[in-house]
């Protein structure tokens, strides 16, 4: 009995040549996360860190008075809740400072 291996003819998936992703980052105003990081008030967010990290909830409602979230919903491109709920993660997962630049910009 022979088989025979039949390749699929479907391109295979690759990033080569796919910018999509660094476009869209480029194309961002940056001086709304700059706006955005400079209102920031690490007292808050440090507390709603600590409040987290004692085992309570997020307050999404606290961490969104630590900044001016119009400017980073308007530099990411989706609403206001959506922009706290990113910043929650960014905060939590975040290891470092640089770390915390890089994801908070993505």
């Amino acid at each position: 009995m022979v088989s025979i291996a039949a390749r699929s003819h479907k391109p295979e998936a690759s990033t080569e040549g796919n910018t999509y992703f660094t476009d869209i980052v480029a194309s961002r105003d940056k001086t709304l996360l700059d706006k955005f990081q400079a209102s920031l008030d690490p007292t808050i967010m440090r507390a709603c860190v600590d409040h987290y990290d004692r085992g309570g909830q997020m307050d999404l409602d606290r961490l969104a008075t630590c900044g001016d979230f119009d400017a980073y919903a308007a530099y990411l491109r989706v609403s206001k809740f959506e922009a706290v709920k990113k910043f929650e993660y960014v905060l939590l997962h975040s290891s470092s400072k640089l770390e915390f630049d890089d994801r908070l910009a993505r």
